[in-house]
């Protein structure tokens, strides 16, 4: 089981059902790392989807800057005060929860990445979703 929120003090978990990728040892390059005001650090690859609380919803990791608003636990906002691009670290890991969500020190992330083009009339996120549906 992964956390997937914190609701009212509460932790959330769902059952990892899957891995789009799970590997210890691979050093890809090009993770950003989002810092928050509150210190919170997350990273991701670019096309891993994040709760952006300035857009209402799921959106690339790349699309984001400096001051924009993503979600932590307990539904709290949270500015975003840095983002460093070509990350190097060891380890790449998509485990995928029915919700499509999970929590990473404290931020509200997908399990997914993004398919398409971001635009304003589709859900990143529900698409991604969608194809979880027998």
């Amino acid at each position: 089981s992964v956390l997937i929120d914190i609701i009212a003090g509460t932790d959330v978990y769902e059952e990892v059902y899957s891995f789009g990728h799970y590997d210890p040892y691979v050093r890809p390059n090009d993770y950003l790392e989002i810092r928050t005001a509150d210190n919170k650090i997350l990273q991701i690859s670019p096309d891993h989807m994040i709760y952006s609380v300035s857009t209402n919803k799921f959106v690339p990791s790349s699309t984001l800057t400096v001051g924009n608003s993503i979600l932590t636990t307990n539904k709290k906002s949270v500015k975003i005060h840095s983002i460093q691009n070509n990350i190097h670290a060891i380890g790449a890991y998509a485990p995928f929860t029915s919700s499509g969500q999970i929590v990473v020190n404290d931020i509200v992330a997908s399990t997914f990445i993004v398919l398409l083009q971001p635009t304003s009339l589709l859900s990143q996120q529900w698409l991604a979703h969608s194809f979880e549906y027998p």
